[in-house]
């Protein structure tokens, strides 16, 4: 747990769109019954699955897993799916 907040503050201190801009920059996105959020700031996109089915989230073409709670996520058709209780942090 303790490396994953020391990423998450590396991250922040190395990316500039979540270090610039307006909060009205920041798109969020959720579904409450099917529990999962998305959040997209600059070129950083957030994506979380905290229900308990697989979520598929659209991704831009060239985005690259920055940061993930699992190490066996893969990006394919310009999306990510996510099992449940994961998070993954994405760049483009």
């Amino acid at each position: 747990m303790l490396a994953w907040y020391g990423e998450l503050i590396r991250l922040r201190r190395t990316t500039a769109s979540l270090n610039q801009g307006e909060p009205g920059e920041t798109r969020v996105r959720f579904d409450q019954q099917e529990m999962w959020f998305s959040m997209e700031r600059g070129d950083v996109m957030l994506c979380c699955n905290l229900g308990k089915r697989e979520r598929r989230f659209g991704v831009h073409e060239e985005s690259r897993v920055v940061l993930s709670s699992r190490k066996d996520l893969a990006m394919r058709d310009e999306a990510v799916v996510l099992p449940p209780d994961t998070v993954v942090i994405i760049k483009h």
